[in-house]
């Protein structure tokens, strides 16, 4: 798995800011999980990443929103043997995929005021790094910017395009993946470790 995530440190771009940078997460080298200032650069630089991608998504319209709503009422009704086919279209609907995009992003978004209370106690601090984790990890959000992007909804430009998803002999997945994983790798786990001693 190593592989895979230095695949994506050498195409990503290094958001660096307070001598932390989100790469920091892939292979672990000069995470400083003990450091307040150090985790808060690491959450400004993963804020970046994911304030780029939201910026991308545009909000739904009003009209958007009403026929999302009717539609879930409907959708909820069909029989999942019977009537696949709209089940499908409507998950991969763009009402659908802005709506799964733009509320995954701002629910990573809103971590970031938890992680920057002034004077937090490290143990809230890091329950909000696992909220992060968790919420990066979410697939459905980074799916649905892919398949917006499949559809010319929205513009990433080829080098975007590459990082996005990562291939390795385990099979695709998205660059989210990693950095949930660094979070949980480099510091929450010697953050517990340390905490057990």
């Amino acid at each position: 798995m190593k592989t895979v995530l230095l695949l994506v440190m050498l195409i990503l771009p290094v958001q660096i800011c307070c001598g932390a940078g989100i790469n920091d997460l892939v292979n672990g080298d000069g995470v400083k999980w003990n450091n307040r200032e150090y985790r808060l650069g690491l959450a400004k630089s993963i804020h970046l990443v994911i304030e780029g991608y939201n910026k991308k998504i545009p909000n739904l319209s009003p009209d958007e929103k009403k026929w999302l709503e009717t539609e879930l009422q409907r959708i909820k009704s069909l029989n999942w043997e019977n009537d696949a086919k709209q089940i499908d279209n409507f998950y991969d609907s763009v009402p659908f995929l802005l709506n799964t995009a733009k509320n995954g992003l701002n629910r990573i978004i809103s971590v970031f005021d938890c992680i920057n209370v002034n004077d937090i106690d490290i143990k809230k601090e890091m329950v909000c790094w696992t909220k992060l984790s968790i919420e990066i990890g979410y697939n459905p959000v980074w799916s649905s910017i892919h398949r917006l992007f499949q559809k010319d909804i929205i513009s990433i430009n080829t080098r975007d395009e590459d990082q996005f998803i990562v291939r390795s002999d385990l099979g695709p997945s998205y660059w989210s993946d990693g950095y949930s994983e660094g979070i949980i790798e480099y510091i929450l786990f010697p953050y517990l470790v340390n905490e057990s001693q």
